[in-house]
């Protein structure tokens, strides 16, 4: 189970915050997809807001939540 949890909350590729915004859904490395919103100006993966995006790293992008996703 943890290892599911951990793999949808990762995508694959480099997707910085001005791709994600424009899509309504994103394809986690488990195999299920992450609902993505705007909403007030501000971005959400499913339920958890974006709080900090577009942290870059030496393998991709982080964008840090304010929760933990679960998949279904």
């Amino acid at each position: 189970m943890l290892k599911q949890v951990l793999l949808y909350h990762v995508a694959a590729g480099e997707l910085p915050a001005s791709e994600v915004v424009k899509r309504h859904a994103i394809k986690t490395l488990d195999g299920a997809s992450v609902r993505i919103s705007v909403k007030g100006g501000k971005a959400y993966v499913n339920q958890a807001q974006i709080v900090k995006p577009n942290v870059f790293a030496s393998n991709g992008v982080i964008h840090l939540i304010n929760g933990v996703l679960i998949p279904r």
